[in-house]
C-alpha cells in the first residue's frame, strides 16, 4: 500500500484506535499484575513491604506511565491537527511538522518503553545465570547501542527544519538500526535463557517423573516475548517500506511491551504455571527467593514431594534439588554437585 493510498492522515486515526484498543487490553492486565505484585494470592490483602517485589512494581508503574502518555499525546496530536489547526495545508501539514513538541514526545515515550522492557530481559538473564556480570556484558553494550540510536531519532526529528514524516531520508537510518538491535538483544537474550533452561531441563530428564515441566517454564519465556517480537518485525517492515502503517504499528508496540511485562507476572502468579502436588521420585523443584540457586543434597530417607513454583521476581527463579537415601547420600554427594554447579533458573 502506497503513501498515496494510505496517506499520514487516515494513517494517524487508525493509529490513534489501534493504540486504543491495546491499551485497553493493557489496563486490564496491569489491574491484574498489581494485584500479583502488591496483595496475596487470591486475596485483596496487601503483602507486607519486605514482600513486595519492589524493583517490578517501579517497572510496572514506569511502563503504564509511559502506555499512557503515548495516548495521550495520540489524542493531543488528532485534536491539533484536525481541530485547532487552521493554517495552509490542513491536517497533512500538521502531521508533517515533526519537529512539533507531540511528535518528539512520542518518540521519546517509544524509546523509553523499549529500554525499559529490554532492561528487564537482560535483568531475567543476570538472574537466571546466577548474576554473573559476563554472560550480560554484550547484551548491555547492545542496549546501550539501542538506546542512542534510539535517540537519534529523537534528535533528528527535533534538528530537521522542513516538513517530514517517519520515512524521512534522514530518520530512516537510526529507526532501522534501534529496530535491528532491538531484534538483536531479544532474540540473543531470550536464547540464552531458553539454552539455560533446556540445559537444565536435560540433566534432570533422568531422574524427574516428569521433566516436560521445564518444556512450561520455557514456554512462558517464549511466549513473553514472542508477541513483542513479532510487532516489532512487522515494524520494522513499514518502515523499510516507507509506509504510514508504520505509525499505528509504533503505536501499538509501546502498548504491546507493557504487556507482554504484565503477562509474564500474571503467569507466574496464577495456578497457569503452577503443578500443585506432582510427585517427584527424586528431583524436585521448588521456590527460592534469592539470587544464587545451589544445588544441595538432603537426607530424609525418602523421596521428597513438591510444588512446581516459580517467583515473580524474574519470572523464573527456582532451585533443583536432589533427594536420597541416607545410605547413599555419600556416594553421591559431590558428584551431583560437580556435574551441574549453580543453576539460577
Amino acid at each position: 500500500m502506497s503513501d498515496a493510498a494510505f496517506p499520514i492522515t487516515v494513517a494517524q486515526i487508525v493509529a490513534l484506535f489501534m493504540e486504543s484498543i491495546f491499551y485497553g487490553i493493557y489496563l486490564v492486565t496491569l489491574g491484574h499484575c498489581l494485584k500479583a505484585l502488591l496483595c496475596k494470592k487470591d486475596k485483596f490483602i496487601f503483602k507486607s513491604r519486605r514482600d513486595i517485589k519492589w524493583i517490578m512494581v517501579i517497572v510496572a508503574f514506569l511502563m503504564a506511565t509511559f502506555a499512557t502518555l503515548d495516548v495521550a499525546f495520540g489524542l493531543r496530536h488528532n485534536l491539533d491537527a484536525f481541530i485547532y489547526y487552521t493554517g495552509p495545508g490542513g491536517a497533512t501539514a500538521e502531521f508533517g511538522n515533526i519537529t512539533y513538541w507531540v511528535n518528539v514526545m512520542k518518540t521519546v515515550d517509544y524509546i523509553a518503553q523499549t529500554a525499559i522492557g529490554d532492561g528487564m530481559l537482560i535483568y531475567r538473564l543476570y538472574i537466571i545465570y546466577n548474576k554473573s556480570w559476563k554472560m550480560v556484558v554484550l547484551p548491555l553494550m547492545l542496549w546501550v547501542t539501542t538506546t542512542v540510536c534510539g535517540s537519534g531519532i529523537a534528535w533528528v526529528e527535533v534538528t530537521t527544519k522542513h516538513s517530514a514524516l517517519l520515512n524521512e531520508s534522514s530518520i530512516t537510518p537510526w529507526i532501522d538500526s534501534f529496530l535491528s538491535f532491538t531484534l538483536v538483544v531479544n532474540l540473543f537474550v531470550t536464547s540464552l535463557i531458553i539454552g539455560k533452561l533446556w540445559r537444565v531441563r536435560e540433566r534432570i530428564v533422568g531422574s524427574s517423573s516428569n521433566p516436560d515441566k521445564w518444556i512450561r517454564v520455557m514456554r512462558i519465556i517464549l511466549d513473553s516475548g514472542l508477541m513483542y517480537t513479532l510487532s516489532v518485525v512487522i515494524f520494522f517492515a513499514t518502515s523499510i517500506a516507507g509506509n504510514n502503517a508504520q505509525y499505528g504499528v509504533s503505536d501499538v508496540v509501546v502498548q504491546i511491551i507493557g504487556i507482554t511485562f504484565n503477562l509474564i507476572i500474571i503467569r507466574v502468579n496464577s495456578a497457569s504455571i503452577m503443578s500443585s502436588g506432582i510427585q517427584y521420585p527424586s528431583t524436585v523443584i521448588v521456590p527460592n527467593s534469592g539470587g544464587g540457586i545451589p544445588l544441595r543434597n538432603v537426607n530424609k530417607g525418602h523421596v521428597t514431594t513438591s510444588t512446581f513454583a516459580i517467583s515473580t521476581e524474574v519470572g523464573v527463579d527456582v532451585e533443583v534439588v536432589r533427594s536420597t537415601d541416607g545410605d547413599s547420600e555419600s556416594k553421591d554427594n559431590g558428584s551431583w554437585k560437580r556435574d551441574y554447579g549453580t543453576d539460577a533458573v
